[in-house]
């Protein structure tokens, strides 16, 4: 068979013995058709994320929907009720609270019981948490049904990037974890659909929507039973009988595969990460901030950062109640339009990242987003058909620019200049300060945008273009080029202090 040609990769142990893989030189196709039962487990996984993007999106899509306001207004402006923007914030910042607490008890608690049984587990909140909005009667209960919601996807974010990461063949990781920002861009996209046909067809009533949310949940349920754990669980357990026969299910449709002689290569890879794991536990968090681990902290965390500060929390988490009151016509379908958008230029932009280079995109889709922010903003000092028609104009334009660049590249920058020896700790450090802006912003946005507060509308684009500034000036000193460097390579060029922009020039010593 194909699987059996060309040149192996070697798996050393401990002991300098090496074990071939039959299947590491496959290429990308050649590996989706050889191991393609593995492929449709991934794909199962990414309709999780599809889930998870359609009830993130819902939330916010019902908050400007007239009904839902009659139900969930706690105050009178101009003689119509109102939803207060202390409520929106209470919302949105106690769901990203919930949310981040997920992430932080999916890992655990996968590695406990299991990546399967935690798929079961938030799968129960996510049906916990459609039943507590359909039925809420006021905005409290509703913040608790947010509270339940953003837990379930909080948790199912990371339990399916582990699984993901963990069952999809080395060659096609990148690509299926990749699928998995797709589907969760598609699974919004949907739910801005929905939320327009909605307005269309029944603009009296917003529970039929949020109805909407069991279907995907469903077709969720019904797939599960045929899911197969993840062998590297059963792996780290020291179960071998049961990690050869997941193996199996995962990898075994070539008629050559050896369940047992793959096995032993990956218990080798797993006895190299523990060995990895002693020396990272005497790694100390001061580490990291010292010396060239700084900047290679700081362009992590810049890099993921990015995306916040550039304009997100306007743009996407209050997308449809930010487009209403800002003005623009329609702001359902101009919600669809943006998740169109960025689907389309997301998948673009996975093509370019190899051919062009991260920090290209990075920083060319800073200065555009800059530009647009200002662009946008602007655009609120006027009050004429031309002025909303620009301000469309300019938000299509800045997530044209997102989806090339902070998008995409956010999480990978996140991991991607830590040294090895460090990542975990570095990558934990990023998401620390990922999280905390969102939690920020979460709940200060409202504030800023609502008619019964500070009512900028589009002028908080002002914001977030002096914010890109000096991200993308940090960018500019501290991101290097990383496409095509092996963590070698990396280690090599900071150790030897060289800028970040001549990364790509500079020869390797060892070369």
């Amino acid at each position: 068979m194909g699987a059996d040609k060309g040149i192996k990769v070697t798996h050393f142990d401990g002991h300098g013995r090496g074990l071939d893989s039959k299947y590491a030189s496959l290429g990308r196709k050649a590996t989706m058709k050889t191991f393609w039962r593995c492929m449709i487990f991934c794909m199962i996984a990414n309709w999780a994320a599809l889930n998870d993007g359609f009830q993130q999106q819902l939330p916010g899509n019902v908050i400007p929907m007239p009904a839902f306001v009659k139900t969930m207004a706690d105050t009178v402006v101009d003689g119509e009720p109102t939803i207060s923007a202390r409520v929106i914030s209470f919302w949105g910042g106690f769901g990203t609270i919930a949310q981040l607490v997920g992430q932080a008890v999916g890992g655990p608690m996968s590695d406990r019981l299991g990546r399967r049984t935690s798929m079961y587990i938030f799968v129960v909140l996510f049906l916990l948490g459609s039943s507590l909005e359909i039925s809420a009667q006021g905005w409290k209960s509703w913040m608790g049904a947010q509270v339940v919601l953003k837990m379930a996807i909080g948790t199912a974010q990371s339990v399916l990037i582990v699984f993901v990461g963990e069952i999809a063949p080395f060659q096609v990781r990148g690509v299926a974890l990749a699928a998995y920002q797709l589907f969760l861009a598609f699974g919004q996209l949907v739910g801005s659909i929905a939320s327009q046909i909605m307005v269309v067809t029944r603009p009296n009533a917003w529970r039929p929507l949020i109805a909407s949310e069991f279907l995907f949940t469903g077709v969720l349920i019904l797939m599960l039973p045929f899911m197969p754990e993840s062998h590297m669980y059963y792996v780290r357990k020291g179960d071998h009988e049961k990690a050869k026969r997941s193996m199996a299910r995962l990898y075994g449709t070539p008629k050559d595969y050896d369940v047992d002689h793959e096995y032993r290569v990956v218990q080798q890879t797993y006895e190299a990460e523990l060995e990895f794991s002693r020396q990272a536990a005497n790694v100390s968090w001061l580490e990291i901030f010292q010396g060239q681990n700084l900047r290679r902290t700081i362009a992590g965390a810049l890099g993921i950062c990015d995306q916040p500060l550039s304009g997100t929390p306007i743009i996407f988490t209050y997308s449809t109640y930010f487009f209403a009151v800002s003005g623009l016509q329609d702001p359902f379908l101009t919600t669809v339009i943006v998740y169109i958008i960025l689907l389309v230029f997301i998948a673009v932009a996975m093509a370019l990242t190899e051919a062009v280079g991260r920090r290209p995109l990075f920083l060319g889709g800073g200065v555009a987003m800059l530009v647009f922010n200002v662009a946008l903003a602007v655009t609120g000092s006027f009050s004429t058909p031309a002025a909303g028609h620009a301000a469309l104009a300019f938000l299509l334009l800045w997530v044209v620019a997102y989806s090339l660049s902070a998008g995409p590249l956010g999480f990978v920058a996140a991991g991607e200049t830590a040294t090895p020896r460090l990542r975990g700790k570095t990558t934990s450090f990023s998401f620390f300060c990922y999280s905390a802006l969102n939690v920020v912003f979460t709940y200060t946005i409202p504030y800023l945008i609502s008619p019964t507060s500070a009512n900028l509308g589009v002028k908080t684009a002002y914001l977030f273009a002096g914010l890109l500034l000096p991200t993308v000036i940090g960018l500019y000193f501290l991101y290097p080029e990383t496409t095509g460097r092996t963590w070698a390579e990396l280690d090599e060029l900071y150790k030897r202090g060289v800028p970040a922009r001549r990364f790509k020039s500079t020869t390797i010593e060892t070369e």
